[in-house]
């Protein structure tokens, strides 16, 4: 615990990943399907000499390359930096743990973006035998990608037995979640070549060449929303156990009995793939010649809502790790906080203890850096997650009381047990960290809190 902390006003570092980590995924997403796309297209357009569409699909590449070669690049690079500020531990293990996967990554990215600079550029300057090979060469370079980050991204909830025993960069890469990840990530992406399709041929002012575009990318829309449902639920039986639960029943309601927000999100996923696979079927299916660019935008903004959703269930589903069963959350290492708890947190946070020096080394102020490295990570003070409205009915002693219970890790003595991270710190710190949250909560009594 030798780092800063990302502290975001309001919002919280965890949305701000959040948000970037969406607007990526659903970037990247579609450059993966659409690796596909066109080189089925063009072959398709080719076997029937169909000049209006190959015409139509130049321009659809030209969209294509800018969108994954500009945006869709610069928010991946987005994601390192908000992750290295927001949880350098975490990033920090997986770059030391899957070196060898990291480089491949990045390897196969620089062969895709070359690829499709290619094909488009070399429209026409390369023969069509030649320029459809390209394209397909785009297509497997895109999807191991895809095939590669999946291994390190489902390694974080499901880590598996394997590499837990032995700690090979494999056995995690190839865990209980890897082969359901991948296929409905697949067909995700396949799904949302159709969705980003609709958008440029919504447009065409030939209504025949506008009809056999949409109805094609239809087809690849359609199947991938039928089955999706049941590889979620090969994906659901997967996970652990506790993860099950906190997406059944949620962080927020599995004491009071409510929907939560994990179960909201779950059902607005749900939702949205029952709705867009609707709209397809009764617009550029049935119906092309009537589709309109704001029928498009509306059906991108739905798989916009339902990418977001899942990706967001599925982070709930790790709570109360950023690494299950190695790291929570907050950076803490789930073998080091039995030191922590016994030897203090901070003496061992380098950051922590500077931090409360530099404010006078009171409790208050060891009470604050305590509140900084160990729960700004998941709370805001009022906003998303407020600490103001979780304290603001407590007494001190009240507060002391659910300190005190946040140290232990057995959920029959802790009810966050499952969904928060242990407090790693001693029972003085404990006691620290109650008198900053309820003086920081109710600026009156403050010579109470300073005793």
């Amino acid at each position: 615990m030798n780092y800063p902390v990302w502290d975001v006003p309001f919002l919280g570092s965890g949305w701000v990943v959040g948000i970037m980590a969406i607007i990526h995924i659903f970037l990247s997403h579609f450059a993966v399907g659409g690796g596909l796309f066109l080189p089925v297209m063009e072959a398709h357009a080719r076997k029937h000499g169909d000049e209006a569409m190959l015409r139509w699909l130049r321009k659809h590449a030209r969209f294509f390359l800018i969108v994954t070669g500009v945006a869709g690049a610069g928010t991946g690079v987005g994601i390192w930096v908000v992750i290295a500020l927001a949880n350098p531990q975490g990033v920090g293990h997986l770059i030391h743990g899957f070196v060898l996967g990291w480089a491949t990554e990045w390897i196969v990215f620089i062969a895709e973006m070359a690829c499709i600079t290619v094909y488009y550029y070399g429209w026409d300057r390369l023969t069509p035998e030649r320029h459809l090979k390209v394209g397909w060469l785009y297509a497997i370079c895109s999807w191991l990608t895809l095939a590669v980050i999946n291994g390190i991204i489902t390694f974080m909830l499901t880590p598996g037995k394997g590499w837990a025993e032995s700690h090979w960069m494999w056995d995690g890469f190839f865990n209980p979640t890897y082969a359901p990840s991948l296929i409905m990530r697949t067909l995700v992406m396949w799904a949302l070549a159709g969705v980003y399709a609709f958008w440029t041929a919504a447009t065409i002012e030939d209504l025949d060449l506008k009809e056999r575009v949409l109805q094609v990318s239809a087809r690849w829309v359609l199947p991938a929303y039928v089955l999706l449902p049941l590889l979620g639920g090969w994906y659901f039986l997967n996970i652990p156990p506790v993860s099950r639960e906190v997406l059944q029943v949620g962080m927020a309601g599995a004491a009071a009995g409510n929907f939560s927000m994990a179960t909201r999100v779950t059902m607005l996923t749900v939702m949205s793939t029952a709705t867009i696979g609707v709209i397809v079927y009764f617009g550029p299916f049935r119906n092309a010649r009537a589709f309109t660019r704001g029928m498009a935008g509306a059906v991108a903004v739905v798989a916009l809502l339902a990418t977001g959703a899942s990706e967001w269930a599925r982070e709930v589903a790790r709570k109360p790790y950023v690494i299950r069963n190695v790291m929570y959350s907050n950076g803490v290492r789930v073998e080091q906080v039995e030191a922590f708890q016994r030897e203090g947190y901070l003496p061992n946070s380098v950051w922590a203890r500077e931090y409360a020096g530099l404010k006078g080394d009171t409790a208050l102020a060891r009470g604050e850096a305590l509140y900084r490295g160990q729960c700004v990570a998941c709370h805001t003070w009022d906003g998303y997650r407020s600490m103001q409205k979780f304290m603001a009915p407590r007494n001190l002693d009240s507060a002391r009381n659910m300190v005190r219970m946040l140290r232990s890790r057995d959920p029959r003595e802790n009810i966050y047990a499952k969904f928060m991270p242990p407090l790693a710190a001693t029972e003085a710190e404990g006691e620290q960290l109650a008198a900053y949250l309820y003086q920081r909560a109710h600026p009156g009594p403050a010579a109470v809190a300073r005793k």
